[in-house]
C-alpha cells in the first residue's frame, strides 16, 4: 500500500505540474492576444481584473519573464519526476514479455516509454491545448490567471529581474531596439492582412471590410506622392483672378475648394472655399470683381515622401481640409484633400453610382478613367507600361510623356500601345482610348 501511494502521489504532482505548465503558457499568449483597448474599456467601467491586467500591459516584459520562468520551472521538473514516476510503472509490465530481457535493457525500454509519453502530455495538455484557447479567449483567461501571475511575479521578482536584464543585454547585443519587441510590434503588416483574408474566408468580414481594412493597412507603407493629385492635374487660380473668373471654371470642375498660386503654378500660396465666394457674392453682387486672394486660406505643406497615415492624421487632428505636397525644392508637386485621403481608406465615395475604371469597347480597345492607377491598368489590359515615382495614373502617365497640357484626339505611342485623350474638363484628362498599335 506505501507503494501505491506513493506512486499516486507522484502521479498527482505529474498532473499538477502539466497544469502549471499549461497555466503560465495561457497567460504568456493571452497577454500577447488580448485587447488593449477592450481591457482600457472594461477598466473605465471599473472591472477589477481588466484594472489589473491594464497593469501588466504596462510591463509585459517582465511578465512574459516570469510566465517563461514558470514554463521553464515546470518542464524541468515534470521531465525529472514524470520520466522516474512512470519508469517505475512501467517496469514491472516488462517481465510479461515473451521473451526476457535483461534489467538494464527493461530499463531503457521503460525509460524510452516513459519519455514519449511524457512529451505528448507536455506538448498537448501543457502546451497546445492551452495555446489554442488562450488564443481564442483572451480576455477570460488574463481576467482568471491575472492575480495568480502577480503573486507569482512579487514571489520569484530577483530572478525575474535577472532574466529579463539579460534578455534586453542579448537584444541589444544582437542590434535589435527594445521598442522593436513591445507587443504593438508582435503582429507585422503581412500578419495582419493575412488574418483578415482568413477573417473574410470564415464569413467573419465581408468583402468590403476586407478591402477597406487592406486600405488601411496600406497607408503605414505608402508615400503621400503616391496618392496626391499631381501638379498637372489641379486645377487652381492666380491670386488676382476674380470672383467671376472662379465661378467659370467652377461650373467645369466641381470641386469645394480651388489652390491659388502667385506668379507662376508651382508656387501656391493658399486655396480658396468655393462656399465662402458664394456667401460674399449672395451678400454683394459687386464683388464678383474682388480677387480670390482676398478670401484665401494659407495652405500648409509636406514632403512628398511623408506617410500617408501620419498625414491623414494630422489633418484630422488640425482639421486642414487641403495641403500642397512639396519636393526638395520647395516647388508645389501635388495636393492632397481630407476627403481624397477617405476615399483611399473605404473607397471612391459613392462607388455604386460612380462610373466604372475601365469599359471594353472592342477586342482592340478599352476606355479608362484618367485617375486609374498604371499597375492597376496593367495588370487588368496586359500591358507593360512603366511605373514610376513621378505619376501613379494613366493621367499622370501621359503629362510625364508630353511634359504639358494635351489635347483632346492627342495620341501618345509606347511600346505597342496607343493612347488616346478621350475627354478633358479643364486640364484634367477624363478618359483616355486605349488601342493595340
Amino acid at each position: 500500500m506505501d507503494v501505491f501511494w506513493s506512486v499516486l502521489l507522484k502521479l498527482l504532482v505529474v498532473a499538477l505540474l502539466v497544469a502549471a505548465n499549461g497555466f503560465f503558457v495561457s497567460v504568456e499568449f493571452a497577454l500577447v492576444s488580448v485587447r488593449r483597448s477592450r481591457v482600457e474599456h472594461l477598466a473605465s467601467q471599473g472591472h477589477t481584473s481588466a484594472k489589473l491586467v491594464g497593469q501588466l500591459l504596462q510591463q509585459t516584459d517582465k511578465i512574459l519573464a516570469a510566465a517563461q520562468l514558470g514554463i521553464t520551472m515546470a518542464s524541468l521538473a515534470l521531465g525529472w519526476i514524470g520520466e522516474m514516476t512512470l519508469v517505475e510503472l512501467i517496469r514491472p509490465w516488462l517481465g510479461f514479455l515473451p521473451i526476457a530481457v535483461a534489467d538494464a535493457t527493461a530499463h531503457t525500454i521503460a525509460t524510452i516509454i516513459a519519455f514519449a509519453f511524457i512529451t505528448a502530455l507536455h506538448i498537448v495538455l501543457g502546451e497546445q491545448a492551452p495555446k489554442i484557447y488562450a488564443i481564442r479567449h483572451p480576455e477570460v483567461i488574463s481576467f482568471l490567471t491575472v492575480r495568480p501571475i502577480l503573486i507569482f511575479e512579487r514571489i520569484f521578482r530577483p530572478f525575474i529581474w535577472l532574466l529579463d536584464r539579460a534578455s534586453q543585454l542579448a537584444l541589444q547585443a544582437a542590434g535589435i531596439r527594445r521598442e522593436l519587441t513591445e507587443p504593438g510590434r508582435l503582429h507585422s503588416l503581412e500578419d495582419l492582412k493575412q488574418q483578415f483574408t482568413e477573417g473574410k474566408k470564415r464569413g467573419l468580414l465581408g468583402r468590403q471590410q476586407e478591402e477597406m481594412l487592406h486600405r488601411v493597412l496600406e497607408l503605414a507603407e505608402r508615400e503621400v506622392k503616391e496618392v496626391m493629385t499631381p501638379r498637372p492635374e489641379i486645377v487652381s487660380l492666380e491670386e488676382h483672378q476674380t470672383f467671376a473668373d472662379l465661378l467659370n471654371i467652377f461650373k467645369e470642375a466641381s470641386h469645394a475648394r480651388f489652390p491659388v498660386y502667385r506668379e507662376r503654378p508651382e508656387n501656391i500660396v493658399g486655396f480658396v472655399a468655393i462656399r465662402d465666394v458664394l456667401k460674399t457674392i449672395s451678400e454683394d453682387l459687386h464683388a464678383l470683381k474682388k480677387p480670390i486672394g482676398s478670401l484665401m486660406h494659407p495652405i500648409r505643406y509636406v514632403p512628398e515622401n511623408k506617410t500617408v497615415s501620419t498625414l491623414f492624421a494630422q489633418m484630422q487632428r488640425d482639421r486642414i481640409p487641403v495641403i500642397a505636397v512639396v519636393n526638395e525644392y520647395s516647388d508645389t508637386v501635388g495636393i492632397v484633400t481630407l476627403d481624397g485621403l477617405a476615399e483611399e481608406i473605404v473607397g471612391q465615395l459613392g462607388d455604386e453610382l460612380a462610373e466604372p475604371l475601365y469599359e471594353r469597347v472592342n477586342a482592340q480597345a478599352t476606355r479608362v478613367d484618367g485617375q486609374m492607377r498604371v499597375e492597376d491598368a496593367n495588370q487588368v489590359l496586359g500591358m507593360k507600361l512603366p511605373e514610376r515615382d513621378e505619376y501613379q495614373t494613366i493621367a499622370g502617365f501621359i503629362y510625364y510623356q508630353l511634359k504639358r497640357v494635351p489635347q483632346p484626339g492627342e495620341i501618345i505611342q509606347y511600346d505597342h500601345v496607343k493612347l488616346i485623350v478621350d475627354q478633358m474638363k479643364g486640364p484634367r484628362i477624363e478618359k483616355v482610348l486605349i488601342q493595340n498599335a
